[in-house]
């Protein structure tokens, strides 16, 4: 047949490309189009320089310049497939407690690991140096923290100890072995295990601190993960968070958008797909009524009597065209400016404004987040105040003087977010004159309180940039831009 594309797909995806079977392709490929061949088959040899190559393409030549095979197979990273999984065999248990691994993974291997610990068999395919071998060692990093075994088989020994160099850069060597021979290999195996029993120098692990610390890592997953949603989801009709930025600065470039912003306002729209198209469709319509038309009120009859007296018809319309191009120009250029400095101001207090906002969130979610590990870690009685005899179980426990460490910790942030809101009160909100820093449940009522106030005022940034821009001077601007 002539489907080459299909004999190279299978050829490719059944391994068994060769020099022989691709010289084939080549050769009917040449022999359809009636191609020069330029050189032996097979034969590796420069491509021709620009003159000469034109000269190729326009009579068409078969040239062996070894542009197939030297680039190694890129992995697919862009569009992900899901692992085939056998359908309705969970796998045994439900002890996964994390997908986490030492190694980074992209989204098509984090799927991949998502689906093993759901299913009991996963099938995962790819060509050489798509990554599986390094996903092997990722799953088997996972499955060592949360105590499984694990048994990995290859043909190849090269591929396994491949697959074992991960593991020994993380530091997984003394719990990984690689056998070659079952029966030869036992002693070696056997003697590998007695000195890892015998070793004195072992990791001390403390499950609180690992619960805790786990806990903090989920956290951040999740919020990466709901980044990482929001950013590819649907957001403008059909285009996600960067296709709609890119038709945005496409556009910007035509024309800025602050030569508008004296005229819109943002809360007038609903910044809809929809609404979109009916502003572009009304544009499109009204294009006729720009167009030049008679009118009564002629622009004649606004020139001085000067310029009809002092020049001819000729050399009036010479002047008066200059002048107004002039006067225009200078217009323009000033408009221009005072719109432009107006904007730089109105976005500068609007930027400065959330860096405020994030400031004071960052306070926030380390005392949220403080008391969310305190409770996981120590349970409800952490956020019980601190009692005289908490203080006094603390010289005598550890336990205690770590939960003492903790309240204290959370009590200096909460602290610090009351003086850095002191200093710029840019909503309203009212701290107690007497407050106990170390009371964790008064601390978590006001944070939360707080918290809602903060984030009204943020809805309200907008409208007071606005307000502000609208009645800008000289003594009205802000002090710290």
């Amino acid at each position: 047949g002539t489907d080459f594309s299909r004999r190279a797909q299978q050829l490719t995806e059944g391994k068994s490309l060769n020099s022989r079977s691709f010289d084939d392709i080549c050769e009917g490929v040449r022999l359809m189009l009636g191609l020069v061949e330029d050189g032996l088959p097979l034969s590796i040899q420069p491509f021709p320089a620009d003159a000469r190559a034109k000269e190729y393409l326009t009579e068409g030549r078969l040239v062996w310049s070894a542009v197939a095979g030297i680039f190694p197979t890129l992995p697919r990273t862009t569009v992900t497939h899901p692992p085939t999984v056998a359908p309705d065999l969970p796998a045994e248990g439900a002890d996964w407690k994390h997908t986490f691994t030492m190694l980074p993974l992209d989204p098509s291997q984090r799927s991949v690991l998502h689906a093993m610990q759901h299913n009991a068999l996963t099938v995962v395919e790819g060509t050489s140096g798509t990554g599986k071998t390094y996903l092997i060692s990722s799953i088997v990093i996972n499955a060592l923290s949360h105590g499984k075994k694990c048994l990995v088989v290859s043909k190849s020994i090269n591929a396994l100890r491949r697959a074992q160099k991960f593991l020994l850069e993380k530091g997984f060597g003394d719990v990984s072995f690689v056998i070659r021979d079952i029966a030869g290999d036992q002693l070696m195996l056997a003697d590998m295990l007695r000195m890892a029993t015998e070793n004195k120098n072992k990791a001390l692990y403390n499950e609180e601190m690992f619960k805790t610390v786990l806990n903090k890592t989920q956290r951040e997953q999740r919020k990466l993960d709901d980044a990482w949603e929001e950013l590819h989801a649907p957001l403008f009709g059909d285009l996600n968070f960067t296709d709609t930025v890119g038709k945005y600065l496409r556009a910007n470039r035509i024309e800025g958008k602050e030569l508008l912003l004296s005229y819109l306002h943002p809360q007038d729209f609903e910044f809809s797909k929809k609404e979109f198209d009916g502003i572009v469709e009304a544009i499109y319509a009204s294009e006729p009524l720009f167009r030049r038309f008679p009118t009564l009120s002629h622009p004649l009859g606004r020139l001085n009597e000067s310029v009809f007296l002092a020049h001819d018809s000729e050399q009036g319309r010479q002047w008066t065209e200059m002048q107004v191009k002039s006067l225009l120009g200078k217009a323009t250029a000033l408009h221009h400016r005072y719109i432009s400095k107006t904007n730089d101001y109105a976005e500068s207090l609007l930027d400065h404004y959330e860096q405020y906002y994030f400031e004071l969130s960052a306070f926030v979610k380390r005392i949220r987040d403080g008391l969310e590990d305190g409770v996981q870690r120590f349970g409800s009685d952490f956020e019980k105040p601190i009692s005289a005899t908490e203080k006094l179980y603390g010289v005598f426990s550890d336990r205690y003087k770590e939960i003492v460490a903790a309240k204290e910790k959370i009590g200096a942030t909460f602290d610090e977010m009351r003086r850095s809101y002191g200093l710029r009160k840019y909503f309203d909100f009212d701290f107690p004159n007497h407050f106990d820093s170390k009371n964790i449940k008064k601390i978590s009522e006001l944070t939360k309180d707080f918290e809602a106030s903060m984030r009204l005022w943020r809805r309200r940034i907008p409208s007071v940039v606005r307000e502000d821009v609208r009645r800008l001077n000289a003594k009205s601007i802000h002090a710290d831009l």
